[in-house]
């Protein structure tokens, strides 16, 4: 059996910061610095609740905004031993890498990239000191292999957070080769490299895979046992993946590929109505069968052959992944029916939906695996 990454996980609770204070890091990208008696030890309800904690460099925490402002109707409620998303109409997510955490200080760095829309746009944009902001998690963190010789860091924008935290907080002693994708010269940072680091800044569209696929495979292919990480636009790095996998001949557990974003399209017939539920929380597959379908397709490797092979029949599907091609066929409708996958009907047109998209990211992987 391949080797799988490894993860520390965390118990989900819900927790309250205010703002202290906001500043430009460029251009393109605003710093809110949070801070609150919530990022420490505290009891609510009559339970006990741990500190916060974020040792991994691309933890991700979800902030909790509404659609009408009223945000204490929007939040999920606290059990004992998680959190339960009870339904609210104007409820908004949105999943942010924490930039730093200072536990001295009692504070926590949000990074929020420049780009004129969204719901945690607006609201970096509009926040001023003591204003009150509420986040879930994060509910695991990726541990790295203990032997490196080098890690890829690959992303757009929307990575520099987890890129930046890596370069301050080094856990491994190895070089690194970064490479990140920034739509205006404007967004490049200063970053903590060290000697024998590499950095290439490419200017390209946000999501624009064939610059992304490019300039990673200008990467130099150093000898030894490394990491590749990489954050963008979902569907642009579905060629990165392809490449690391199938060309590099990356093991599993040498690769994470993380979706933090997909651009969004005109809905499919079978997909209307994913994108709505899909805003006002984070993205589940609603229990038990549909969950128990999610699950079987993860570990079948479904959902990442539709990734990597769009377009593909049933049939072509189950040939690749060794696997019956009936029962292939009956659960590629139900993976539609939630968003997993559109084009079920037509093999040309099939691909990640906007569940399935949501997958890539090994956060939300770990819900069904």
């Amino acid at each position: 059996m391949a080797a799988q990454r490894a993860y520390t996980t965390h118990p989900l609770v819900l927790r309250r910061v205010t703002v202290r204070r906001v500043h430009e890091v460029t251009p393109r990208m605003r710093r809110v610095v949070l801070g609150g008696d919530d990022l420490a030890a505290f009891t609510r309800d009559g339970t006990a609740h741990p500190a916060f904690a974020a040792p991994g460099f691309d933890d991700h925490i979800k902030l909790i905004l509404a659609s009408d402002g009223d945000v204490r109707a929007a939040l999920p409620a606290q059990l004992p031993h998680g959190i339960e998303w009870t339904p609210a109409e104007h409820r908004l997510t949105r999943d942010y890498t924490p930039r730093r955490v200072d536990h001295r200080a009692g504070e926590l760095h949000l990074d929020f990239v420049v780009h004129g829309e969204g719901p945690a746009e607006a609201w970096s944009a509009s926040a001023r000191e003591g204003d009150e902001l509420w986040f879930v998690g994060p509910k695991s963190s990726l541990r790295l292999p203990e032997r490196l010789d080098w890690i890829l860091l690959i992303g757009d924008e929307t990575a520099l957070p987890a890129i930046g935290r890596f370069l301050d907080e080094r856990t491994v002693d190895a070089p690194a080769h970064v490479l990140v994708t920034v739509s205006d010269d404007a967004a490049r940072q200063e970053l903590a490299l060290r000697d024998g680091d590499t950095i290439t800044w490419v200017v390209a569209e946000p999501g624009d895979a064939a610059a992304l696929d490019a300039a990673v495979r200008a990467l130099p292919s150093p000898a030894g046992e490394g990491f590749a990480w990489a954050a963008a636009e979902s569907r642009a790095l579905l060629p990165v993946r392809r490449y690391l996998q199938r060309e590099r001949k990356l093991p599993k557990d040498r690769v994470n590929i993380t979706g933090y974003w997909h651009r969004e399209e005109a809905a499919a017939p079978e997909a209307q109505g994913t994108a709505d539920a899909a805003a006002q929380g984070p993205a589940e597959i609603p229990s038990p069968l549909p969950w128990l379908v999610a699950r079987a397709a993860l570990q079948l490797g479904l959902v990442d052959a539709v990734a990597d092979a769009p377009g593909l029949s049933a049939e072509a599907l189950a040939a690749r992944l060794g696997v019956p091609g009936p029962g292939i066929g009956v659960l590629l409708p139900l993976l539609a029916a939630y968003g997993v996958v559109v084009g079920a009907r037509q093999p040309a047109a099939r691909r990640h939906g906007p569940a399935g998209a949501e997958l890539d990211h090994h956060h939300h992987r770990q819900e069904y695996t």
